[in-house]
């Protein structure tokens, strides 16, 4: 092989790499939701249409769990056990269990530790979607909410 071939096809795999890196979706910073508005603002520039409103609930606010969750690039899986149509959220190296109707909210770590936070309002189904207080998702992405009564927002930084 010449010295001129060897560099195509390096050249070429860089090519691909940069292409497939690109067309990844990249994780939400900032998300922006309105209380009762069927759109979430994403870093400001993107709207995502949501099949459930954002509405409040035992003075906690109840977002869409799958919307947030990709939104944070999480991997979201739901499926019916025993108790109740279950919801498992992957983000980072923490597993988040959430159970219809059940106000335990369990985070497993890397290392199978589970620990249960107790949430004032259980995640519950609203038009066909998991509704979930906005606090604990939050907290198992390591986010922040921030809230403006005024404007009835809720926004979330990662």
């Amino acid at each position: 092989m010449t010295l001129k071939k060897a560099w195509i096809p390096r050249v070429s795999l860089a090519v691909v790499m940069l292409v497939l890196l690109s067309a990844l979706p990249a994780q939400a910073t900032i998300i922006d939701m309105y209380i009762g508005q069927r759109e979430m603002y994403i870093d400001t520039y993107d709207t995502v249409a949501l099949d459930a409103a954002p509405y409040i609930k035992g003075s906690r606010t109840m977002v869409p769990l799958s919307a947030i969750a990709l939104a944070f690039g999480a991997e979201v899986s739901a499926y019916q056990t025993e108790s109740g149509l279950q919801a498992r959220i992957g983000y980072r190296n923490c597993d988040l269990f959430l159970l219809v109707g059940d106000r335990g909210a369990h985070f497993v770590n890397e290392f199978g530790n589970d620990v249960v936070e107790t949430m004032d309002v259980a995640p519950e189904i609203r038009n066909n979607r998991m509704m979930v207080p906005i606090g604990v998702i939050a907290m198992g992405f390591g986010a922040n909410v921030s809230w403006d009564p005024y404007l009835q927002l809720i926004s979330i930084e990662n």
